[in-house]
């Protein structure tokens, strides 16, 4: 979930993204950010560069949601 962050008030729900190991995976690779379209949201995209540094997991690369933003 995304939230925006305010020093004073209520902090807004921006939307949310979920990405599987698989995508996770998949962006590492390509070593360039990729652009996601939020969820729970009319409109909105978040972009993202991952850097997986191990390969190791314990977790298969199934369709599991592993992170969600």
């Amino acid at each position: 979930m995304l939230w925006d962050h305010e020093s004073f008030g209520v902090k807004g729900f921006l939307g949310s993204v979920t990405l599987t190991l698989e995508d996770i995976h998949r962006v590492s690779s390509l070593d360039a950010s990729q652009s996601y379209q939020l969820q729970g949201v009319k409109t909105g995209a978040v972009e993202i560069k991952v850097k997986v540094i191990s390969g190791e997991s314990k977790v298969s690369l199934d369709s599991y949601p592993l992170l969600s933003l």
